[in-house]
């Protein structure tokens, strides 16, 4: 009887999930080796000058790492797909991959230039002769698998990511009725006080706009009419009322006179020169002054 997950994909057998762990063990030795090739290299062209190397004189099999890409690249995607399909109960494509659109310049061209490249190489293999591959066409293409791996990660890390975007369904609010009811208690006080100062405005805005009213006097004869209770009735025809002006006169405007030599306030009239002073010293210089300008225009200018 086969166990079933909790999304209904049935679980690895013990069998596979070792054949899955031993090749990823022979994935990373073999990282591990070429890392270590790398550093080896690097450690002996900085310290002493490259011996005269093996594979540099001995002639090349034409099927020398034909298949090793293709080796590679098939561990790799069995390693992916037996996590992928295990890990949270596993990434069913056949419904997501409707939904789900590749942006432009998608992973899928680059993929199919890729593989053309591959194919290029092997079949150049079979049918040329044994032609030595310079490094930098080793590491071009190593660099292209790295990209292809990359292409085939993204892939798989874009479903998940889209499922873990996907929304709960049936998702409560956690409040509880008393935090409901506080919310609602403050909600009402700021609505008042909006409402408030709503309706502020609009008065101020009424009273700008408002035009003062303007009270018209009764102009020319007016009647009295008068009913009495023996049912007579008499009309009196008023006389024309005088103008405000008349009947209210205003006061004069007192005078307030200021002294001509000290500039204090004037309680006398010098009766000769017609000017106000304040007190004797004024007087008596307002004289001397006077006595002054009579003997200039006498006896002209001294």
């Amino acid at each position: 009887m086969t166990e079933e997950t909790n999304s209904g994909s049935p679980l690895p057998s013990t069998s596979d999930q070792g054949s899955a762990a031993k090749r990823a063990r022979m994935v990373s030795n073999l990282e591990m080796e070429e890392e270590e090739e790398t550093t080896t290299t690097d450690d002996e062209l900085v310290t002493a000058p490259l011996p005269e190397a093996l594979a540099l004189t001995r002639a090349r099999r034409p099927n020398a790492g034909r298949k090793m890409a293709e080796l590679m690249a098939q561990q790799m995607n069995e390693v992916d797909d037996d996590f992928y399909g295990t890990v949270y109960g596993g990434f069913g494509e056949g419904e997501q991959d409707e939904d789900f659109e590749s942006p432009p310049h998608s992973s899928d061209e680059e993929e199919a230039e890729v593989d053309s490249d591959f194919d290029r190489d092997e079949d150049e293999g079979d049918d040329a002769a044994p032609v030595e591959e310079d490094p930098e066409q080793i590491e071009r293409r190593r660099k292209r698998l790295n990209q292809k791996r990359l292409l085939e990660r993204n892939k798989n890390w874009a479903i998940a990511r889209i499922n873990r975007m996907a929304v709960p369904e049936n998702a409560c609010d956690p409040k509880t009725q008393r935090q409901r009811l506080e919310e609602a208690k403050q909600t009402a006080v700021m609505n008042i006080a909006s409402l408030k100062r709503f309706e502020d405005m609009e008065l101020e805005r009424k009273r700008r706009h408002q035009k003062p009213v303007q009270r018209r006097a009764l102009e020319g004869p007016r009647a009295r009419e008068l009913w009495t209770s023996d049912g007579l009735h008499c009309i009196t025809f008023l006389p024309e009322p005088p103008p405000a002006e008349q009947c209210f006169p205003k006061p004069k405007r007192r005078e307030f006179r200021v002294c001509a030599i000290s500039g204090q306030p004037a309680r006398y009239i010098d009766p000769v020169t017609r000017l106000p002073y304040a007190d004797m010293d004024a007087f008596r210089v307002l004289r001397e002054k006077y006595r002054q300008f009579l003997e200039t225009d006498r006896g002209g200018r001294k």
